[in-house]
């Protein structure tokens, strides 16, 4: 009732969980971590434990994801995203420069937060960015992710031992990265924000109004 009240009808934003590492000295930048879709934190660990150790870091668990909040009314849109991810930077105390590392649904949010926020985001590095044209994706793909992952949950949710089986075999040939958590992952919450952040979205129109510096990344496997 609380939860509703203060979150939905109040318009607070959501603290997420998150993983610290170090602070940031005066005038220091704190790299900030924004993991993608069906993803979480834990995704991040491998580029984490390979800088130096006086990086300041804050690795966090989109809504909806993780341990992170999962309100089944929320919209998860960018917007509803990126205001939960300032809201934590300042549950942090990060008030200073911060880098903004996003992958997939992250890059989205991480651009959002830019617009927000100019004065404190100093540069974004997007991996893999999902830019698409609202009318394009709807045109080609019509309801084929929504349906896909419907159909998924729905077999796992019948069969959990069998979908135990087979997430633990996928897992150990390596098919998912670290970040990939099915047992924490809310169907709701995925299709919500493939749907709203995602397949419906203005973020490559947004990003060429940032002033910031933007880095991309992407390739193929």
């Amino acid at each position: 009732m609380w939860d509703t009240l203060i979150h939905r009808f109040l318009r607070v934003p959501y603290r997420l969980h998150a993983v610290a590492h170090g602070r940031a000295a005066r005038g220091q930048a704190t790299v900030v971590f924004l993991h993608g879709i069906g993803s979480s934190y834990k995704m991040w660990d491998p580029v984490i434990s390979n800088l130096p150790h006086t990086t300041p870091t804050l690795a966090i668990d989109l809504l909806g994801f993780g341990k992170s909040p999962r309100p089944s009314w929320s919209t998860y849109d960018t917007r509803s995203h990126a205001a939960c991810v300032v809201a934590t930077l300042r549950a942090h105390c990060i008030n200073g420069p911060v880098v903004l590392v996003g992958h997939s649904l992250g890059s989205l949010i991480a651009i959002d937060v830019a617009r927000k926020r100019p004065w404190q985001v100093q540069s974004l590095l997007l991996v893999s960015p999902p830019f698409y044209q609202a009318k394009f994706v709807r045109k080609r793909l019509s309801r084929a992710p929504e349906e896909f992952v419907r159909k998924l949950y729905k077999m796992m949710r019948n069969n959990p031992k069998r979908a135990e089986r087979l997430l633990k075999l996928a897992t150990r040939n390596r098919m998912f990265n670290k970040g990939f958590d099915a047992d924490s992952l809310s169907v709701d919450s995925y299709l919500a924000s493939l749907s709203s952040a995602i397949l419906n979205q203005n973020s490559f129109h947004t990003i060429q109004q940032l002033e910031q510096p933007v880095h991309i990344i992407t390739g193929k496997l």
